[in-house]
């Protein structure tokens, strides 16, 4: 990597990462198999000193390029413009307008109703994003997202408020919808998803996190919940409880269970400090 990163005139960055057919990343995950990638971008900054709410924006120009080692072919292609700019109350705008160049060497399934065929697809998309400050009690955010996408097209907003009520409880909600039409197939997508995440903290030992997850597409919602427990530095205990429900039984025959797939797990780490 190659980058000089700041807010005020000119950054740049220059990323170029491989991943062979062997590579194991161990902890985690990859998005992409086997590619290689060149990610480029140029910005530009100014900061406002006159007494308006705005204090600073910036217009930023990327290219992402994925290229699929087997083959030497391109998988993916992006190019991406932007415009971010930040309020002196701590809310930030940003509107992107993004170029695709998509080359599918298998079938991608949305649902059972909606798949994109193999073949090179083109299509641009816009996006606008919206986050008000973090140090407020209440705060948000909120992504729109239209245009083409593949061979169709796409509309989905996706809601996220937040209370901070306190110190000891964090709420936040998640809601998102998706809609994705390809006229000239006669085939559509269309999904919720419904989440609220809760983080009460007991004390200093003990935290909790749960989530309850619903989606509409595949009629499930899922639960999570951990439990830690951190008597002192390096010293963690974690219960973990997982589990799926079908909101719709009558999908298939014979008849689903409610319960979709359960899962407890008990964790112990120690770091040993000489």
């Amino acid at each position: 990597m190659w980058e000089l990163r700041r807010y005020k005139g000119l950054s740049y960055s220059l990323t170029a990462a491989r991943a062979g057919k062997d590579y194991d990343p161990g902890l985690g995950f990859e998005l992409r198999e086997d590619f290689t990638q060149f990610t480029e971008q140029v910005a530009y900054g100014w900061i406002i000193q006159s007494d308006t709410p705005l204090a600073q924006h910036q217009f930023t120009f990327r290219s992402e390029w994925y290229l699929r080692n087997s083959d030497r072919e391109t998988d993916t292609f992006n190019l991406i413009a932007s415009w971010g700019g930040f309020w002196k109350n701590g809310s930030l705008l940003m509107a992107t307008l993004q170029r695709s160049f998509v080359g599918l060497t298998e079938e991608f399934e949305l649902s059972d109703d909606a798949i994109v065929d193999p073949g090179k697809y083109s299509y641009v998309d816009g996006q606008l994003f919206f986050q008000s400050s973090e140090s407020r009690r209440f705060w948000a955010q909120a992504i729109l997202n239209i245009g083409s996408f593949f061979d169709g097209t796409r509309f989905s907003i996706n809601l996220q408020p937040t209370l901070n009520a306190s110190r000891y409880f964090n709420l936040t909600g998640t809601y998102q919808y998706n809609k994705i039409d390809f006229p000239g197939r006669d085939q559509s997508f269309t999904a919720h998803i419904a989440r609220i995440h809760a983080e009460p903290t007991l004390n200093r030992a003990f935290s909790i996190s749960s989530f309850v997850q619903f989606n509409s597409a595949d009629d499930i919602t899922l639960t999570n919940f951990r439990l830690r427990y951190n008597p002192r530095e390096g010293n963690d205990f974690y219960l973990v409880y997982n589990e799926g429900f079908n909101m719709d039984r009558l999908i298939e025959s014979p008849r689903l269970p409610f319960s979709d797939g359960r899962t407890i797990l008990l964790k112990y780490s120690y770091t040993f400090i000489r």
